[in-house]
């Protein structure tokens, strides 16, 4: 992923600072990890110009993640759909003709 953000000039940045891990279960870790691989990613193809903030905290007994972009957003008409399987975004069709959200 660092790669595809340099080819397309982004910076990309993660601040773990304040991130503890008092424990994590079995494929919690993969799972985990796969999700924030996919926002990553998705920050990045939907991402032109600027660059992707990966920050992660604690939040008393949670981890929080926050992977923030420069990228195009989300209409805040289309928000409640973000949960559909499946869906279709309008802002997101506009970067490359695809605009898939899976869920």
């Amino acid at each position: 992923m660092v790669f595809q953000a340099q080819l397309k000039k982004l910076y990309l940045k993660v601040d773990l600072k304040q991130l503890r891990f008092n424990e994590t279960i079995g494929d919690e870790r993969r799972v985990v990890k796969q999700i924030i691989l996919n926002f990553v990613s998705n920050s990045i193809k939907f991402t032109i110009t600027g660059g992707i903030l990966i920050q992660c905290s604690n939040d008393e007994d949670f981890v929080v993640i926050s992977v923030i972009d420069t990228g195009v957003g989300i209409l805040q008409d289309d928000i409640s759909k973000m949960f559909q399987e499946y869906t279709m975004l309008e802002a997101t069709q506009e970067v490359n003709g695809n605009g898939n959200i899976l869920i």
